[in-house]
C-alpha cells in the first residue's frame, strides 16, 4: 500500500509586484525519501516551498514527486498558476514655472502606486532628466516629451508603470553641422541659435555659459562664454583650422526670472545642460 503522498497547495500573491507564487508543503518529511519540485520544468527543489518570484505573464506547472527508492514507491501531484500582471497606477502633470520661460517645469498631481519604490524622469531619446528635491525638472534643448518610469528597484522590467506628456512649446538649440569660413560672408561664423535662427538673447529665460569646439584629437580649438556676439571663424591660433570634422559642446541653463542678475551657472547648476554634437568644417 502506498501511503506516499506528494501533496502540496500554492497560490498566486498578486498583492503587490513582483507577484509571488506561494507554497504550503502537505507531506510528511522523510530523510530516505527523495523529493523534486519542478516549475515549467526547473528544477526548484532546493527552494522549495520558498516563495517563487513570478518573471512574467504565462501559466505555472508546479510538479512535485516524492519517491521511496527502498520501496520504488512514489507519488506526483501539480498544480497550474495563471499569472498576468496588470497595470500599474502612475500619473502625472506637468506645470511651466513661468510664462516667460521655457525649460523649467513643475511636477504636479504625482500618483504613483504604493508597492512602487523608485521614480526617473526621461526624454524623448531615453535621456534621464534630472528632478529637484522641489519637483521641478529641466526639459532642455529638443525635448518634445517627458516620460515618468515608477518601478521596483530590483524588479523594474516586471514592476513598473509608465506616463508620457508632450511638450508643446519647445526650443531647439541649433548648430550648423556644416560650415565654410571661406571669407564668402555665407556661413562663415559658426554660431549657436534657436530654431528659427534667432539669437539666444531673443530667449528671456535661457543663458549660456559656454560654447566651445574640440579637434577630432580632443584639443580645443574655441571658446566661448557670449555665443550671442562670438562665433568660432575657423581660425586656429591665427591659422585656417583642418577641413575636417570637430565636435561641440553647449552649456546652458535656465531660469526664470530675467531681471535677476544674480543668477548663474553655478547658482543655477540644478538646471544645467550640457549638449554635445560634431560639425564638418570645408572650405
Amino acid at each position: 500500500m502506498n501511503n506516499i503522498s506528494a501533496s502540496f497547495t500554492s497560490f498566486l500573491n498578486d498583492i503587490e509586484c513582483p507577484y509571488r507564487i506561494e507554497f504550503t508543503d502537505n507531506t510528511v518529511l522523510n530523510d530516505n525519501y527523495e523529493y523534486e519540485v519542478t516549475i515549467n520544468g526547473q528544477d526548484y527543489t532546493n527552494e522549495f516551498p520558498n516563495d517563487f518570484i513570478v518573471p512574467q505573464n504565462g501559466e505555472y506547472i508546479i510538479s512535485r514527486m516524492v519517491n521511496d527508492p527502498s520501496t520504488n514507491c512514489f507519488d506526483i501531484q501539480s498544480d497550474t498558476i495563471n499569472a498576468t500582471y496588470e497595470d500599474l497606477n502612475v500619473t502625472f502633470d506637468l506645470e511651466a514655472d513661468s510664462t516667460e520661460c521655457i525649460g523649467i517645469y513643475q511636477v504636479i498631481n504625482l500618483r504613483i502606486d504604493s508597492s512602487l519604490t523608485s521614480t526617473e524622469f526621461s526624454d524623448q531619446d531615453g535621456n534621464l532628466l534630472f528632478v529637484n528635491s522641489e519637483g521641478q525638472l529641466s526639459t532642455g534643448n529638443g525635448v518634445t516629451s517627458v516620460t515618468l518610469k515608477a518601478f521596483v528597484s530590483e524588479f523594474q522590467d516586471i514592476c513598473f508603470d509608465e506616463e508620457t506628456i508632450n511638450i508643446d512649446n519647445v526650443v531647439n538649440l541649433k548648430v550648423p553641422n556644416l560650415f565654410t569660413p571661406n571669407g564668402d560672408s555665407n556661413n562663415d561664423i559658426l554660431r549657436v541659435v534657436v530654431e528659427g535662427d534667432e539669437f539666444l538673447s531673443s530667449l528671456q529665460c535661457i543663458k549660456t555659459c559656454r560654447f566651445q569646439v574640440f579637434d577630432r584629437w580632443g584639443n580645443e580649438v574655441f571658446s566661448t562664454t557670449d555665443p550671442d556676439l562670438v562665433g568660432w571663424d575657423g581660425m586656429i591660433n591665427g591659422s585656417p583650422a583642418p577641413p575636417e570634422m570637430y565636435m561641440y559642446i553647449i552649456e546652458t541653463y535656465y531660469y526664470g526670472d530675467p531681471d535677476d542678475d544674480e543668477v548663474n551657472c553655478s547658482t543655477q547648476a540644478e538646471f544645467k545642460n550640457v549638449f554635445k554634437g560634431n560639425v564638418l568644417l570645408q572650405y
